[in-house]
């Protein structure tokens, strides 16, 4: 197994690493400096539960031996319970002060990290020893498994690779054409820039044709300071959710859309753009946070100066993205082709969005975006209402685009290799793991069923796809024989799923090198009502007619509703509750939200019954139970 596979399959441990990995500034206690010669320093309060956990701290068990890794080489230390019970204090009285808890890293009884650290950190060691604390650089303390730590020196400042990395700080001068300068230096263009200011700001599209906004930066401040700040944002680390308050103020003028961060998260609600988090935790610095999404934006109220107030409130998501390239933001803001914006652009969060041509497929020089659809894929993961067989062929796009196909595919030249991205695969089947609970959605799937499939691609052996091209006169398709090939259509599930395939590398020969890649969709497409139908031979056209007019016979003034009728219905709402804002306010009518469930779905008259609705194929819809109650209620 490959060292990507064994990544992806230990994702669970990656994630707790995340959980436990933290930046911290030294102070002189770190190098044992000053009276204390301390030797330690106090770990950041979020990261606690997780250290309790992971070294199994407690009253009865206050210190463990950890491991820390200085330039690929091994030093022990200890990581420490302390709890401070404040009985021996020299001003005030024990009663005033609350008895509190701290997890400590300690190395004063080992002097060979003492010298280690001293050594890799000799520029913070000598400026400490200076006293001059404002220019110590921060670290951090990346966690490897098996109680093991890595220390890092901090080290942002490389023009040739501006890449903002979550955890790590970055010189914040407040002005962007100082060379110095890495947040606003990195992101500023003219015309689309960010001010030297807190809270939400802009980013503007410089794109041909556009003047909203393209992307948002936040910035969240934790540095002691005289300002008045109301807003309490919280960042959930256990999954990765943030809370953000709006711009709004106690002002005797202003309401909240008179704030301009507030106007600017209402643009990003109908927009999909990105939106990147910093932490300012002390003065002309900041941490990047990563990179979001937005799950919900509402209005709520909260109290400012003694006064209540309504500000916008915004749930954020942050995508598995650790990195964001700089370049790509700037390309973002600035190109107007759809394949230049997204080169070297967040993967995770790029699968989040939908593409820029809401339910086609996309074609550029140098990727083909396809989505999968029921007709694709083998039958376990069909959709439930799907009646067809299935077929090995994708359709990529129209016959009249063969031409930029072919030449995307360099001719279908006969030295082309084509691989899957095995990695990218488990990773999709670990977002899609739920879909296989949701028995009701398709044909046969299970948790079985899913352990199979994921088993199937970590043992995949050969990642080549045979890949040719089929074409009728309307429909432009690829294909292929080989066992990747037969996998992607076993595991992609309808509706959600993205094929991406991205030219890796060209030959001297003319060939290509590509690899083809499956990710989640950004939300769910609707289905094709015909999708996965099979086809209608003219023989059948008597049939066909005959039970159309078996149907026009279902008496309309009946309760009753015939097999044939509800079929019908069941494929035109793609067996999906339609409850939308005219039942349930909480839905957005802007997006033409609806409920969705698929979960004890039944028949309702539109018209209801009683009022004198017809029992026809244009006053039947699915709802769920509980919006179905809903609207009796309302009914009676």
């Amino acid at each position: 197994m490959n060292n990507k596979l064994d990544q992806c399959r230990c994702v669970g441990l990656i994630v707790s690493d995340d959980a436990l990995t933290f930046t911290m500034t030294p102070k002189k206690g770190f190098f044992g400096i000053g009276k204390s010669k301390a030797e330690c320093f106090t770990c950041p309060k979020a990261i606690y539960p997780s250290l309790k956990q992971e070294f199994d701290l407690s009253k009865t068990n206050l210190q463990q031996s950890a491991t820390l890794v200085i330039a690929n080489e091994e030093y022990p230390f200890l990581v420490r319970l302390v709890n401070m019970n404040r009985t021996k204090v020299r001003k005030l009285l024990p009663s005033k002060l609350i008895k509190r808890e701290t997890i400590q890293f300690s190395w004063k009884s080992d002097p060979q990290t003492q010298s280690k650290i001293k050594e890799y950190l000799a520029g913070s060691y000598s400026q400490l020893l200076d006293n001059n604390e404002a220019t110590v650089d921060p670290v951090v303390f990346r966690y490897c498994g098996n109680k093991r730590f890595k220390l890092e020196r901090n080290e942002p400042d490389d023009n040739n690779s501006q890449v903002f990395k979550i955890g790590i700080e970055y010189r914040d001068t407040g002005k962007p054409t100082s060379s110095e300068d890495k947040f606003m230096g990195w992101i500023n263009l003219e015309g689309s820039g960010i001010r030297n200011a807190g809270g939400i700001r802009g980013l503007k599209s410089l794109r041909t044709g556009h003047s909203s906004l393209d992307a948002l930066i936040l910035v969240t401040s934790h540095k002691p300071g005289n300002l008045h700040n109301p807003w309490d944002d919280k960042i959930d680390s256990s999954d990765s959710t943030m809370f953000y308050w709006g711009d709004a103020k106690q002002h005797s003028d202003k309401g909240m859309m008179d704030f301009q961060g507030n106007r600017y998260l209402m643009e990003a609600k109908e927009n999909q753009i990105p939106i990147l988090h910093f932490i300012r935790n002390r003065q002309s610095y900041v941490e990047f946070s990563g990179i979001y999404v937005m799950q919900n934006l509402e209005t709520k109220q909260m109290t400012d100066q003694g006064k209540t107030i309504d500000n916008l409130f915004v749930t954020l998501e942050r995508t598995q993205d650790r990195t964001v390239n700089c370049e790509w933001l700037r390309d973002w803001r600035t190109k107007d082709d759809w394949a230049e914006r997204i080169k070297n652009g967040p993967t995770d969060w790029l699968s989040r969005i939908k593409p820029k041509k809401t339910g086609s497929n996309i074609q550029s020089e140098d990727h083909i975006v396809a989505n999968i659809p029921s007709s694709f894929v083998q039958r376990k993961i069909k959709l439930a209402n799907d009646r067809g067989n299935g077929e090995a062929k994708l359709y990529i796009g129209p016959v009249k685009n063969k031409e930029g196909y072919e030449k995307f595919f360099c001719n279908w030249h006969p030295m082309n290799t084509y691989e899957l991205d095995q990695v990218d695969l488990l990773l999709y089947l670990q977002d899609v793991e739920l879909e296989f609970s949701k028995q009701s959605k398709y044909k046969a799937v299970s948790k079985k069923l899913y352990h199979e499939l994921f088993s199937k691609v970590e043992r995949l052996d050969d990642n080549r796809i045979d890949l040719t091209y089929h074409e009728d006169k309307s429909r432009y398709y690829i294909r292929g024989t080989s066992e990747a090939w037969k996998l992607i259509r076993q595991t992609c599930l309808p509706l959600i799923t993205t094929l991406l395939i991205e030219v890796k590398s060209s030959n001297s020969d003319g060939s290509c090198d590509y690899v083809v890649r499956i990710l989640r969709s950004g939300e769910e497409r609707a289905a094709n009502p015909t999708s996965g139908m099979k086809s209608k031979s003219r023989k059948k056209r008597s049939q066909r007619k005959a039970k159309q007019t078996k149907f026009k016979m279902t008496p309309e003034d009946s309760r009753t509703i015939s097999d044939d009728l509800k079929d019908r219905v069941w494929r035109r709402d793609q067996g999906m509750c339609q409850a939308n804002y005219k039942l349930d306010s909480r839905f957005d009518k802007n997006t033409g939200e609806i409920c969705g469930s698929n979960e004890n779905l039944e028949f309702d008259h539109i018209v209801p019954f009683s009022k004198g609705g017809k029992t026809t194929y244009r006053n039947l819809q699915l709802l769920c139970r509980t919006h179905n109650r809903i609207k009796s209620d309302r009914e009676i």
